[in-house]
């Protein structure tokens, strides 16, 4: 994740007085420093020259040996900080050209080793994070610009991306790289569905724009294709109006057909962002809860009684809270991330997640299947939870696969285990959910941490799958981007 001391970190490997790096070495596959070359011992190559700098140093190329799932560990050879496309551009064709794997990362928010390579060169993209331009129809940025900064930028110019994630401290490029979803999405689908073009930087090299017009094959493989087909360098995105108030209304509910009903009310237009928890209740059973905001203006507040119309709640189960539009979109990151992050129950620990989406037809009994076979204690010590967002199935790209429904759900069980948690029964069950989804017509959200084989993933991606081999020859013939999540 992106915190003050990541920024702290990136910073210090950028004026820090770290090794230079002359060369690569072809024979010992590491990079020849300054103090190496001296020593004669080392066959050099003479490596690009940067903008950015090049880390190999074991303190920096450790700080990106994991991600945020911390139970898979592989350290890679060097770390770029790229100043500029140039550099990505040059360090993939440098790559490509000695078999050296790559993988670009944003905040290295996955939990299964997505944004992971070992002895290979990580682009650490999160420091090419400056906002192009803004209008009221689109906003060009850079792959590292967090939609948390976007959303601080173009708010207040009375604009917004129409979908944001629930927790907005993700890079762009990270989150067009795996699809994007979020409370918005059940008006206006994934943030995939909401790219206008996007510059990408292939396994071969080339620096290339695309969008359903142009390159289409290359926009929709890259969209959320898991950083196997390119390098996310810049993205235009569609923007909406945004208005400055969100009324946000959490309504709690004792059982499922009941959250589900409420929910569909909703749904029929009533609200701007909606989505669903499931929580332990502290005597080993289970609250189900609503989440949903209205945005408006000062002059237009929400009128209550027309969005909670036919609803079946208790009153005393609604809580009703005005707030500024920004805080309710980083309500994850400034309120229930930063305490559990301050009680070392974030970036701290392990998470072993489980994603898949399914049919909304489907969602109440796998649900209903599902919880039996959870406890409490498998969601961690504190702070874990199970998390649904209803999706418009708007099937733009090729390689985010969606249920084949108009509708669907995102159900997300979002663990904090601690560090001497059953790792490997833990990715047991994340297998289970998903085997249990696939047979309802379930697919992976692939940020997650379920064991996936190459067998998976061609089921997966089903008659597509020989598209994204085609596009896998055109764009990444070396297959150097991307490998450990081996889906060719």
């Amino acid at each position: 994740m992106r915190s003050a001391s990541r920024r702290d970190f990136v910073k210090g490997l950028l004026t820090g007085a770290s090794a230079l790096v002359i060369g690569f070495d072809p024979v010992e596959r590491s990079w020849v420093t300054e103090a190496h070359a001296k020593s004669g011992k080392h066959a050099k190559l003479q490596v690009p020259n940067f903008d950015g700098q090049l880390i190999t140093d074991s303190a920096g190329v450790a700080e990106y040996s994991e991600d945020f799932g911390k139970f898979i560990h592989k350290t890679p050879r060097a770390v770029l900080l790229p100043a500029s496309v140039n550099d990505v551009v040059k360090a993939v064709k440098f790559c490509r050209k000695h078999s050296i794997p790559i993988v670009g990362r944003g905040e290295g928010h996955s939990s299964g080793g997505q944004s992971l390579v070992e002895n290979g060169l990580v682009i650490d993209m999160s420091v090419m994070n400056q906002i192009v331009s803004i209008s009221s129809t689109s906003a060009t940025v850079e792959a590292g610009v967090t939609l948390k900064e976007l959303l601080a930028a173009s708010i207040p110019l009375g604009a917004r991306p129409p979908v944001v994630t629930g927790y907005v401290g993700l890079t762009v490029g990270g989150v067009l790289s795996m699809g994007g979803v979020g409370p918005q999405s059940y008006r206006f689908g994934a943030i995939v569905d909401n790219v206008l073009e996007l510059e990408v930087v292939t396994g071969t090299g080339d620096l290339k724009k695309c969008s359903l017009t142009k390159n289409p094959l290359l926009f929709q493989a890259v969209v959320g294709g898991v950083g196997q087909f390119g390098i996310i360098v810049r993205a235009k995105l569609k923007m909406t109006s945004a208005k400055p108030l969100a009324r946000n209304y959490l309504i709690v509910y004792f059982d499922l057909p009941t959250l589900f009903t409420d929910a569909n009310i909703l749904m029929s237009g009533r609200v701007d962002a909606l989505y669903l928890r499931i929580l332990p209740d502290g005597a080993g059973g289970w609250l189900y809860a609503i989440n949903c905001a209205k945005y408006y203006t000062p002059d237009a507040p929400p009128d209550d009684n027309v969005v909670l119309a036919g609803l079946h709640f208790p009153p005393p189960a609604l809580t009703v809270v005005d707030m500024p539009a920004f805080a309710f979109d980083a309500f994850a990151d400034d309120v229930v991330f930063s305490e559990l992050d301050a009680a070392g129950l974030f970036r701290q620990i392990p998470h072993v997640w489980a994603d898949v989406f399914l049919p909304a037809s489907k969602i109440q009994s796998f649900v209903e299947q599902t919880l039996p076979s959870l406890t409490p204690e498998d969601l961690g010590p504190d702070g874990g939870f199970i998390l649904l967002y209803p999706v418009k199935n708007l099937p733009s790209a090729l390689a985010f696969r969606l249920p084949h429904e108009q509708q669907v759900y995102l159900f997300d069980i979002l663990t904090s285990v601690g560090a001497s948690a059953d790792i490997p029964g833990r990715l047991a069950k994340t297998r289970a959910v998903y085997e249990a989804a696939r047979a309802q017509g379930g697919t992976l959200y692939p940020i997650g941490s379920t064991p996936m084989s190459r067998q998976d993933w061609i089921r997966h991606y089903g008659p597509l799958y020989p598209a994204l081999v085609l596009a896998k020859l055109l764009f990444d013939p070396d297959r150097i981007l991307t490998p450990g999540v081996d889906i060719f």
